[in-house]
């Protein structure tokens, strides 16, 4: 507060509270005796407890436990795991996904492939080679036929964004192409202009291009030499 309070008085800015009223409710109208208090009330406060429930609703919550427990799968953690997190991983797998129509998962098939794969890792980390690090290369060394489960799982943990900034970037980008010029765009352009626009740092090869498009149908033109 001190700070503001510095930073308003270079810039000849008074700080004061704004008017009160004793029937006010559009805002804040808090009984304070002076201006410190009432920023504290009024700004402070409130976005302190926004923040701790915004925590409280993505760490807390049971479903978001047990995500976390399944991310023991890659084998950075699965070499050290003990009986009890087999169990987490296994509650949580059993508890939160359907694979198979209504079929649930297999809690005994579960944990005869999650004994398989401790123990693939542990060797390739005891002969000294390098073990994976991550959820994607996991899944790229995860056999779907020897492991099936396992794959589709460490699958879902691949997908799990880190943050919405992707989903964030994509609703900007639709912003800027579906215009009122643009109303009547179908979904694929718009689809294919908002990837365009989204991954404008991949490098696209014109005559890759070229031959796909001449090779979808018979055209008057030829494209291909």
């Amino acid at each position: 507060y001190q700070e503001c309070v510095l930073l308003m008085n270079e810039m000849d800015i008074e700080v004061k509270i704004p008017r009160l009223s004793k029937y006010q409710t559009k805002r804040s109208n808090h009984p304070v005796n002076n201006i410190e208090e009432y920023y504290r009330v009024s700004l402070f406060i409130p976005l302190l407890e926004n923040i701790l429930e915004d925590l409280r609703s993505r760490f807390i919550r049971k479903e978001n436990k047990m995500l976390l427990d399944l991310c023991l799968l890659i084998p950075r953690y699965i070499t050290d795991i003990s009986n009890d997190d087999f169990k987490k991983i296994t509650e949580a797998a059993t508890e939160l996904f359907v694979f198979n129509e209504e079929e649930s998962v297999d809690q005994i098939e579960l944990k005869t492939e999650l004994d398989l794969w401790k123990t693939k890792w542990q060797r390739i980390k005891t002969d000294g080679h390098e073990i994976c690090q991550d959820a994607l290369s996991s899944m790229e060394n995860c056999n779907s036929i020897i492991y099936p489960t396992l794959h589709k799982l460490i699958s879902i943990i691949a997908c799990l964004p880190i943050s919405v900034a992707s989903a964030e970037r994509s609703f900007s980008t639709l912003r800027r192409l579906k215009t009122w010029l643009r109303s009547r765009m179908g979904q694929e352009r718009l689809t294919g202009l908002a990837l365009l626009n989204i991954h404008h740092t991949l490098t696209i090869s014109v005559d890759d291009v070229i031959n796909r498009f001449a090779n979808t149908k018979k055209r008057n033109i030829d494209f291909v030499l």
